[in-house]
């Protein structure tokens, strides 16, 4: 009896031993991809710049490369995406209703930026910082699109383009 209690103590130090040893103490806790954010928004008048959120009622932003992602905007007014890595330019289409796919309700904006490879941590690795330098667009819905902090980094509290609608 007492070899078998002496067996199973054994047994059972090794496996917590052994559990220990592999568990991963190197959390991240940073995310490894920044986003730009905007915000769709209304002239209050023509000859004021002042804005006024325009809440889009199910709206599309595509983006990625080959625009293989999209962003569904249901009664909001912000979205984000993800800039690429891998070129300077990035590409978006807006589509101001999801279910109307004339040429009228659709408009691009392509933002072109510098990338900058930004060192975490050991744990964490590499993530990509932006600076805009550019935006383009077509003015179907939209009317004009501000560049309103160029630095696209982890500070998620900037709104980096503001895109003003046509009433």
């Amino acid at each position: 009896m007492n070899n078998y209690k002496y067996r199973f103590g054994i047994w059972v130090l090794l496996i917590l031993l052994f559990g220990a040893g592999c568990t991963n103490k190197s959390v991240c806790l940073e995310p490894q991809s920044v986003a730009l954010r905007a915000g769709f928004y209304y002239s209050n008048s023509d000859t004021s710049i002042a804005l006024k959120d325009s809440f889009l009622i199910n709206a599309n932003v595509y983006f990625g490369q080959g625009n293989l992602y999209f962003n569904n905007l249901k009664n909001t007014s912000k979205f984000s995406a993800t800039l690429s890595t891998t070129n300077d330019s990035s590409l978006f289409i807006f589509q101001s209703d999801s279910s109307d796919f004339t040429a009228e309700t659709i408009d691009t904006i392509h933002a072109y930026h510098s990338n900058e490879l930004n060192f975490i941590s050991v744990a964490c690795g590499y993530q990509f910082y932006h600076q805009i330098n550019k935006i383009s667009y077509t003015k179907h819905i939209i009317d004009t699109v501000y560049i309103n902090y160029t630095n696209v980094n982890n500070d998620v509290n900037k709104e980096h383009l503001k895109i003003v609608l046509r009433k």
